[in-house]
């Protein structure tokens, strides 16, 4: 069990440390398409025509991913598939609204891994206190301000 913990908290770290150089290169990139644009645009219609280019980008990756989830939820295929369930227990879990209950293994694994990545976060924020505080005062702000967002923040949490 403490092996497997260790692989997933690798793999957390790894993917993070990824996903920031993934963000470095689009940064890069967004700053090449730029200075390529600069040459035959005035500054503000080069900037303007690459955030437009990132909009695109992103909006792409956003229509691919809920193409795929709804062809994942029309053919049943589920990203964790779970062992086949009883009527028993699948009566059981229509009566609880439809969701099972987390055996302890899972209640484990989950309680480890959140202590991991909450002593990862407090370890960066004790590092970057003005970076954290910024950050933390940007994301009120932001919840604060969008009601649209508050709400799908709590429907996050009904999960």
């Amino acid at each position: 069990m403490e092996s497997l913990l260790r692989r997933g908290a690798l793999w957390v770290a790894a993917l993070l440390i990824a996903f920031i150089f993934v963000v470095l290169a689009a940064a890069f990139l967004c700053g090449a398409i730029y200075f390529a644009l600069a040459t035959s645009l005035p500054p503000a219609a080069a900037a303007l025509a690459t955030a437009g280019v990132a909009l695109v980008v992103a909006l792409l990756i956003v229509l691919i991913a809920w193409a795929v989830s709804s062809v994942m939820a029309s053919s049943g295929r589920h990203a964790l598939a779970r062992p086949e369930r009883t009527a028993d227990q699948q009566r059981g879990d229509r009566q609880r609204g439809g969701r099972r209950r987390p055996g302890p293994l899972e209640d484990q694994l989950a309680a480890e891994l959140g202590s991991i990545i909450g002593r990862e976060f407090t370890g960066f924020a004790k590092k970057h206190a003005f970076g954290a505080a910024l950050a933390s005062l940007g994301a009120g702000f932001a919840v604060g301000a969008s009601p649209k967002l508050r709400g799908f923040l709590m429907g996050l949490l009904k999960l």
